[in-house]
């Protein structure tokens, strides 16, 4: 999977920083593969106000990663055996966590494909959290992530 994306409050359930309301949240990864799982980096915004300058950013390492089909992944045909949903946790040198949740669900990605995000700091405290379908963005399975009979678990 490839992709990155932007949710919205409003659009789903609230995007909080800190535990107040903000805007919206935004991500990029690299590629995630299920099949031949190797580190990729993930990239999480938050944008607490409309002005770029009160943005937050965390750079994450992929810890974990576990791939599954939640429904008919896409685009079709070719990826029609691939998983769509991916679930894993990421670790950034600051001590913080990022649980993450991403599902294709098809094209053009805006209002179909599903996010969740949770960040927590070493304490276990949330940071930021969002969850929703994409108001901007996309999620894009490849067909090289493999046929669902192999377990990914353990990638």
């Amino acid at each position: 999977m490839t992709g990155g994306g932007q949710i919205v409050s409003g659009l789903g359930s609230p995007v909080t920083y800190m535990g107040a309301s903000i805007p919206s949240m935004s991500f990029g990864l690299g590629q995630l593969c299920c099949e031949d799982w190797k580190t990729e980096q993930i990239e999480v915004n938050a944008h607490r106000t409309q002005q770029k300058k009160d943005d937050v950013s965390w750079h994450f390492t992929v810890a974990t990663l576990t791939c599954s089909r939640t429904g008919s992944a896409a685009p079709p045909p070719n990826t029609v055996d691939c998983a769509n949903r991916f679930n894993g946790s990421a670790t950034d040198g600051e001590g913080n966590t990022l649980f993450f949740t991403l599902e294709d669900f098809g094209e053009p990605g805006r209002m179909v494909d599903a996010v969740t995000m949770r960040i927590e700091n070493s304490s276990g405290a949330v940071v930021l959290s969002g969850t929703g379908l994409l108001s901007r963005g996309n999620l894009q399975v490849h067909e090289g992530l493999g046929p669902l009979e192999r377990d990914c678990s353990g990638c």
